[in-house]
This record gives C-alpha cells, structure tokens and sequence, in this order.
C-alpha cells in the first residue's frame, strides 16, 4: 500500500473551482468547474437507464468526439425529467461556460444532481459561471483546494462534507 498526499496533489494544465451561485438554499457550494487549458481526451459511462437527465442526453452525444475541454457540474437541481426546456437549458449552460472559458460549446459536459423535476435556474447558472469563470482564471490550479471546491460543489445532500473532508490529510491507496 502506498500513501497519497492528496493535501498537496496539483495536476499541470487543470483548473478546478467550485463556488455557491445560489441553487441549494443552504448556502454551501453547488457549481463545480474542471477546466483544461487544452483540448483533452475525454470518456464517459452513462446510465442505462431509460429514462435520462437532460445533461447526459447532451453528453452522450458530445462524447463520441472523444475530446473535452471543461465540465460544469451543478448540484441541488438534477435537470431530469425536465423534457425539451431541460435539454435547452443544458445546452444553454454549456454555451454560457464555453463563452466564459474562450472555448467552443462542444468541448464542455454538462452535469447535474438534486431534485428532481425541476428545470435549472438559468438566471443562477449564468451568473455563477460567470463569477466563477472569473475567479477561476485568476486563483485556481487543479489542486487540493481545487478538489476539494469540486467535490463540495458536486456532491448533493448529507455525502457533501463527509466526502469532501478526506482531502485535507494523507490517503490510502490500496
């Protein structure tokens, strides 16, 4: 077994935020971006499930490129079962961050979890990946600070914290 410092990991090329724009009505985290300063090789497993959230259907698609360049990920609002306006409001969340990141629509994947049956609000979406567009360019490397900012912003319901506090000491790799 070896021992990884996950405390002082960073990843050359990788940027990774993650930010509150207003989704959880808690207050913590609910937008995460990974964003690579290059187009990158990129692969994805899905559900099999037949009934599929609107940013799968969108990556499914973009996937078979093989290439990627940023993923967005929010949580507190899954975007399932949200018909024709979900799917528009995925495509629209990855022209905002493509905008915002100087990179083509096609390159960024789309994710989301939380409730639901509810459609993604736009207006939040738009200005948290702005601000975090902002922020992301100027402070953020793909480090332990970064993960742990994804992984807080990603994660929904009572697994957020728990799952998020292991970064801050040594792991275990078995």
């Amino acid at each position: 077994m070896r021992i990884l410092d996950t405390k002082n990991v960073t990843v050359p090329g990788y940027k990774a935020w993650g930010i509150h724009c207003g989704i959880k009505k808690t207050g913590k985290k609910d937008l995460a971006i990974i964003y690579s300063d290059r187009e990158a090789a990129i692969a994805g497993v899905f559900t099999k499930n037949r009934v599929k959230a609107a940013s799968i259907l969108l990556d499914m698609a973009r996937v078979k490129s093989g290439k990627g360049q940023a993923i967005i990920a929010n949580s507190g609002c899954a975007n399932a079962c949200t018909g024709k306006r979900g799917i528009a409001d995925a495509r629209a969340t990855a022209e905002i961050a493509a905008r915002e990141l100087g990179i083509k629509p096609q390159a960024v994947y789309v994710a989301s979890t939380g409730v639901i049956g509810e459609v993604l609000p736009m207006q939040k979406m738009e200005t948290g990946i702005i601000s975090a567009a902002i922020e992301g360019k100027i402070t953020r490397s793909l480090d332990g600070a970064g993960l742990r900012d994804i992984l807080q912003a990603a994660m929904e319901g009572k697994a957020a914290s728990p799952a998020a506090e292991p970064l801050n000491e040594r792991q275990e790799v078995i």
